[in-house]
């Protein structure tokens, strides 16, 4: 994905101690961007689903599983 991706924010960190990763065929989805911090942000992502999805971690595309926040792009 990186030349999709060159240039734009996800070359950036997020939240101090974290990072993004390219997930391909993991826990049951095809496609996903994952991001794994030190330190976690419940509140903050619980918002974020808010806006972007269904306001549940739990379901939706986007998720909190072992320990990763994910962003299902393709089931």
């Amino acid at each position: 994905m990186q030349p999709y991706f060159k240039g734009s924010a996800w070359y950036q960190e997020p939240i101090p101690g974290g990072y993004y990763d390219w997930e391909y065929d993991r826990l049951g989805f095809t496609a996903s961007i994952s991001l794994k911090f030190e330190t976690d942000f419940p509140k903050v992502f619980v918002k974020v689903d808010s806006l972007l999805d269904d306001g549940n971690l739990s379901t939706g595309n986007f998720i909190k599983a072992n320990g990763r926040y994910f962003y299902i792009i393709e089931r």
